[in-house]
């Protein structure tokens, strides 16, 4: 009894010291989780102190990149401190130019001291620039976050904007100093053309690769049967503007132009040209049904909508037809698909189906005997399939004969012409009659005497 008590007390404590440890393992690691998650949010706000100490203190040195990085988590009134900063920075400046202008236009400085102030109020404009710029940035900031901008605004535009105060030499001298300060520009000047240049450069190499690329496509596809060549002008008219649209794009990427919302933009645009344009649209649509599926190609021979002619061309909105008496017929593609398409040039045999009357005073089988062989000796008539002539119908006026020979599509009306005309000739021959419609007329007067035959002459 003893032995089995323990037994049975071991069997129980052992899954209980299980439970106990995962418990214990569990409050451990929530303790260091929490410890690791207090000391990420410790170094967090000891990063964006560091960051605002960085940035609260004025500095043209600073690129304009990492200056609009380093603004992103400021709150407004950091933003507002900074911004008195970077104001009361350019007032100073403006100062220390005035002070250089007031020297140069005193005419008490000799002439080397007057270019050596020249030179250093160039350079103050140029450093007024600078913090001009960085300046706007963190108004920007500012306002977007609802800060009130409209006096360092006023500010910064009055004393950046001194063109208007200037005579016609000064004002041309102030604007060459703007442009030079541009291409000095970490930002602008050769660094924008260099970016200009890249982009030119992209789009001639991509518009390079779309003409190698429609090349290759046009080889890949010319061999093959099986696509029709409406497909083949569209895929190779196609292939090498794609090419170019993705070049334009990258082209647009290096110089810094967002594609994202370029493409939002497009799409906004596209749905209200979409919902104008919904008939052109459904013929496009229609187009592209037409050019996969492919029930006609150029160059056959079709009946759309109760309408046959020639597939002159097509695009992805219409399909031309040529009539035979030379009528150009433009067919919406919508109307073309949604409605019956015959096309007689599909195939590259047709059987010609042709009728012909005799009397019924002559011999049908004799008949049928000379139009088999007229279409046997014909040189454009196909053995295989056979050839197959018969009575037809027993009409009012005639018997009715069929002759059903077949020929290759682009041969069907030089056989049907041909044989039409050989077949009057050899049934006449043949001494058959070719009947017109005929009718015996019978008149009956009601209440008349019956006509009597005229009485025979005492000459006769």
């Amino acid at each position: 009894m003893p032995f089995l008590a323990k037994q049975t007390t071991m069997r129980y404590l052992k899954p209980i010291s299980i439970i106990c440890a995962i418990l214990f393992s569990s409050m451990l690691g929530y303790a260091e989780q929490k410890q690791v998650v207090g000391q990420d949010q410790s170094q967090a706000q000891a990063h964006k102190a560091a960051v605002a100490e960085v940035v609260l203190e004025p500095n043209t040195t600073v690129n304009l990149r990492q200056l609009v990085t380093q603004l992103r988590p400021l709150r407004k009134a950091e933003l507002e401190k900074l911004l008195s900063e970077w104001v009361s920075q350019l007032e100073k400046q403006v100062t220390i130019t005035a002070d250089y202008s007031f020297r140069i236009d005193s005419g008490a400085l000799s002439e080397e001291d007057r270019k050596k102030f020249i030179q250093l109020e160039q350079e103050s404009h140029t450093q007024e620039f600078e913090i001009a710029k960085r300046a706007k940035l963190v108004m920007g900031s500012l306002e977007a976050k609802g800060g009130d901008i409209k006096e360092a605004q006023a500010y910064i535009n009055a004393t950046t904007d001194i063109s208007s105060d200037l005579d016609p030499s000064g004002r041309m001298e102030y604007l060459y100093t703007l442009a030079l300060n541009w291409m000095k520009d970490p930002d602008g000047g050769i660094v924008f053309l260099g970016r200009v240049l890249g982009a030119i450069l992209l789009i001639v190499v991509f518009w390079g690769a779309g003409i190698v690329v429609r090349l290759l496509v046009k080889r890949a596809i010319s061999k093959r049967r099986s696509v029709s060549r409406i497909l083949k002008d569209f895929l190779i008219r196609s292939v090498s503007w794609v090419v170019l649209l993705f070049g334009m794009m990258f082209a647009l990427s290096s110089l810094g132009v967002s594609i994202g919302p370029m493409l939002t933009a497009m799409g906004a645009g596209g749905f209200i040209i979409g919902f104008a344009l919904q008939e052109t649209l459904g013929n496009f649509a229609s187009g592209m049904m037409i050019m996969i599926y492919q029930p006609f190609d150029e160059g056959d021979f079709v009946e759309i909508s109760g309408i046959s002619g020639k597939v002159e061309k097509m695009s992805l909105v219409s399909t031309t037809l040529l009539t035979f008496d030379n009528k150009e017929l433009i067919i919406p593609n919508k109307k073309a698909w949604g409605q019956t398409i015959i096309n007689y040039s599909s195939r590259e045999v047709r059987r010609v189906d042709m009728i012909f009357s005799i009397s019924y005073s002559d011999d049908a089988k004799k008949a049928c005997e000379v139009l088999k062989e007229m279409a046997a000796e014909h040189p454009l008539v196909l053995e295989n399939p056979l050839t197959v002539v018969g009575v037809h119908a027993l009409a009012d006026s005639s018997v009715n004969l069929f002759l059903r020979p077949w020929a290759k599509t682009e041969d069907y009306w030089e056989v049907h012409y041909d044989l039409m005309h050989k077949a009057k000739i050899l049934l006449e021959g043949a001494g058959m009659t070719i009947p017109f419609p005929q009718q015996d007329m019978h008149i009956i007067y009601e209440n008349q005497p019956a006509l009597q035959p005229p009485e025979p002459n005492e000459k006769d």
